[in-house]
């Protein structure tokens, strides 16, 4: 499996990242029965331009190409490149062309009175959290 060879070497490189969605559920589910079905996978990164960068190289590194919607990842896949797409909060994909899909969803942030970015609650408390390695399969 792809993605599990994907998020042993994320966690291997010590990339912080959440399993969310569909398939985050999926790992609890208690029988195949139980399970819901996705096109795409998605971890949640912090909004951490080095972290991201590292990210991507584990991507290239096995096996994945890395996309913005459905245009190819400008290169090169950089810290200047990175801190971009971290400050526009863009999403890039992973693919292995073989059907496995892996959106890099990064925090959306909110403005408050004081003109302070910060990560809504429900976010803010599991990223900070996060830590190498939370994927075991």
């Amino acid at each position: 499996d792809s993605f599990t060879s994907l998020a042993r070497a994320l966690s291997a490189r010590r990339v912080r990242y959440l399993v969310i969605g569909v398939w985050g559920a999926n790992y609890y589910a208690p029988s195949g029965g139980a399970m819901f079905t996705t096109l795409d996978r998605d971890l949640f990164l912090p909004a951490d331009p080095g972290n991201l960068l590292a990210a991507w190289r584990v991507c290239r590194g096995t096996g994945f190409d890395l996309f913005a919607r459905t245009e190819p990842l400008d290169e090169p896949h950089d810290a200047r490149l990175a801190r971009m797409v971290v400050e526009r909060r863009g999403l890039t994909r992973a693919s292995d062309g073989m059907g496995t899909d892996v959106d890099l969803n990064l925090p959306r942030v909110r403005r408050h009175r004081s003109n302070a970015l910060t990560l809504p609650p429900h976010l803010a408390s599991p990223l900070r959290r996060c830590r190498p390695g939370v994927f075991t399969a």
